[in-house]
């Protein structure tokens, strides 16, 4: 995978924490549907030449697109669905980067848990002279 497209996967999973942090998602079923939506929105999945790059820089190649949702859709119209394709590998190195969600999600909420007390016990040790 070239740094470019390793760094786009690590922004993504960075995003999701975030959106886990912030508390807007939940669950593993919200932070799937978050992934769909914004690997589909993705420019690397919507527009055909970077579609083709991600589908060729990632470690799963159109293997993902078959073994997800069959050789149906592969070619469309008259042409490979490079976007379909790069939706799919690109979903799988999100998921490798991430982990598993249920995981990910307590991981991120107890690390916020944490933070939440060291800032709790710097306002307790501050001198108010």
């Amino acid at each position: 995978m070239s740094s470019d497209y390793t760094n786009d996967i690590r922004s993504i999973v960075d995003d999701l924490k975030s959106e886990i942090k912030d508390g807007t998602i939940t669950d593993a079923s919200e932070a799937h549907d978050w992934l769909h939506e914004t690997i589909d929105s993705h420019q690397r999945c919507i527009y055909t030449a970077q579609a083709k790059a991600t589908v060729e820089e990632s470690k799963y190649g159109e293997k993902a697109y078959i073994d997800d949702f069959g050789t149906d859709g592969l070619v469309k119209n008259g042409g490979l669905n490079w976007e379909g394709m790069a939706y799919a590998a690109m979903m799988r190195d999100v998921m490798d980067e991430a982990g598993d969600l249920d995981e990910l999600i307590k991981d991120v909420l107890a690390e916020n848990e944490d933070e939440d007390e060291e800032e709790s016990e710097e306002a307790d040790d501050v001198d108010p002279d």
